[in-house]
This record gives C-alpha cells, sequence and structure tokens, in this order.
C-alpha cells in the first residue's frame, strides 16, 4: 500500500511539474540515415553506430528513435515516447538524448538508468520515477 501511495505521488509531482513547464522537450532532430522497421536494424543501427530512424514498439509501448551517430566513443541516441502502456500514461510525449557505449547496455537493462549519459524530460521523467521504488 506505501509503495502504491509513493508511485502516486511521483506521478503526480512528474505531471505538475510537466504541466510547469520543468520538462520541456528537445526539439526532434531531422531524420538521417537509414529507416528501420524492425529491432534488428536498431541493433545493427547501434553496435556500429550507423544513423539510423523510426518506430519500435515494445510490451505496448512505443517509441520513435533515432541514431544519430557518433560523438568521441559514445553514440547519440534520441528516443521519444510516443504510446504508453504499462508505464506512466505522462511519459506520452517526452523524449530524451543519450550518449552511450555498448558497456551501457547492463546499465539500461538492470534498471540503472540514473547512471546514463541522458539529458531530456523522458530521462529527468524515468529518473523521478525510479527514486521512489
Amino acid at each position: 500500500m506505501m509503495k502504491k501511495t509513493i508511485i502516486i505521488l511521483a506521478l503526480l509531482l512528474c505531471t505538475t511539474l510537466f504541466l510547469s513547464g520543468c520538462f520541456t522537450t528537445i526539439p526532434r532532430p531531422e531524420q538521417e540515415g537509414k529507416m528501420c522497421a524492425d529491432d534488428i536494424c536498431f541493433v545493427e543501427a547501434f553496435f556500429n553506430c550507423e544513423k539510423a530512424f523510426g518506430e519500435t514498439t515494445q510490451e505496448g509501448n512505443q517509441a520513435y528513435i533515432q541514431i544519430q551517430g557518433k560523438e568521441g566513443e559514445k553514440c547519440i541516441v534520441y528516443i521519444e515516447m510516443l504510446k504508453a502502456e504499462g508505464v506512466p500514461e505522462f511519459l506520452k510525449g517526452l523524449n530524451a538524448i543519450c550518449k552511450v557505449t555498448e558497456a551501457d547496455i547492463p546499465k539500461i537493462t538492470d534498471q540503472q538508468i540514473d547512471q546514463l549519459d541522458c539529458t531530456g524530460p523522458l530521462y529527468d521523467a524515468l529518473k523521478a520515477v525510479k527514486s521512489t521504488q
């Protein structure tokens, strides 16, 4: 019961911050590179850090992803939530830019997102939700 209350409070906080303009979205970059229609394409583009873009759906959540190329040793990835199911609905429309390496992948899968080099309202909201768990 306490966990549910904390999650509700976090959602209210994030919604308030979003409505007040604290979570200003990042303009979507111009589409460059190959268009990906499946996850295999995105994985290959990420590991080669080749420019690519497209939409992907995972567990009812739909996102626009754009791999923008390299900055030093890191791959620049833009992500925008288009549809949110199974995650807080207020994430819909939020976006982030992350600078990641192959070594960062376990941080994503182990829910250690607060350790990634990301900016943007989607990243801020995910960190806020994670801090209440």
